[in-house]
């Protein structure tokens, strides 16, 4: 008899994961996670910190700029940006009077402004000043009242403003991970109240004319998160490669324990049964595997938009 009831329970259909298992997958994942958090280690962090303070020092910059061409001079402060019916159109990113303090700085000279960040992995400010107007690195401190750009650029050609309506090509490269066709992602590049958009190609490829300027460039896709950086088109311009990251299976800009429900809930599944949730096959490759698990896993507890 009880060898009949062994028998029955083995061959009793899998109606499913059950909550344990679905646990176990969760602390699995969170295990990887950890994992490949320790392997990317400290450096990738503070990369992550530069490039937002770079970032963030461009949307800065551009709010300026419009600040300029509004009122023909440029803010006495930062908080101007910001206050009623002086913000011109473009702020920067959240509150720049939060923003500003240790890592970043303003002055103005007389007609003229800087303003600057510091980064972690060169140990050097990165500067813009409006009497040379581009980004530079550089040692020396833009607080002190004898910078002088001119000389930090010395040899350096500082380009010319285009003439109205003049357009360059940009372009450059979009990795999605876990694929091997990069296609499908769309790219915005905003400036003020004007967007552009491209789609990349299949080996990840893009490129588009839009007129110069300074632009935050917003790749995303489905199922993935997207990635942010500010690019100052002035010439021709390639972009750096830019890499989506793969998890978010109900597309709501962070990865976390519903994604990995929803891959859990449809493991073990292709394309065509009647349990396959199109949204868990990450990788699309029409099944829901270790792969697609192991970008939840590894992208666990990440938001959008990412560094680029």
């Amino acid at each position: 008899m009880s060898n009949t009831i062994f028998e029955s329970r083995k061959t009793t259909p899998n109606s499913g994961f059950t909550l344990i298992e679905i646990l176990i997958v969760i602390a699995i994942l969170g295990i990887l996670a950890t994992v490949i958090f320790l392997i990317v280690g400290n450096d990738k962090i503070v990369e992550a910190r530069d490039t937002k303070q770079k970032g963030d020092l461009g949307a800065i910059v551009k709010a300026v700029q419009s600040y300029s061409l509004q009122f023909g001079q440029y803010p006495d402060n930062l908080v101007n940006l910001e206050s009623g019916t002086e913000h011109p159109i473009g702020k920067p990113p959240s509150s720049v009077s939060d923003q500003l303090g240790d890592s970043y700085g303003f002055k103005k000279n007389g007609e003229d402004i800087r303003i600057w960040g510091f980064l972690e992995q060169g140990k050097v400010y990165y500067v813009w000043d409006s009497i040379c107007p581009q980004f530079f690195t550089t040692t020396d401190d833009p607080a002190d009242d004898a910078f002088d750009c001119s000389a930090q650029l010395a040899g350096e050609e500082i380009p010319e403003e285009p003439p109205p309506g003049t357009t360059f090509k940009v372009s450059g490269y979009i990795d999605v991970q876990g694929r091997s066709n990069d296609s499908g992602v769309t790219l915005i590049f905003r400036k003020g109240s004007e967007t552009y958009s491209v789609t990349t190609a299949s080996w990840g490829h893009y490129e588009m004319n839009i007129p110069s300027g300074i632009y935050t460039v917003t790749a995303d896709m489905n199922l993935y998160l997207s990635t942010e950086r500010v690019v100052s088109v002035t010439a021709e311009t390639v972009i750096p490669n830019g890499l989506v990251k793969g998890g978010d299976a109900n597309d709501d800009g962070t990865i976390n324990t519903v994604d990995t429900g929803i891959i859990g809930a449809s493991y073990g599944k292709r394309c065509g049964d009647s349990e396959f949730d199109s949204r868990a096959d990450i990788n699309k490759d029409c099944k829901v595997d270790i792969l697609d698990l192991v970008l939840a896993g590894g992208n666990f507890g990440l938001t959008q938009p990412t560094p680029w």
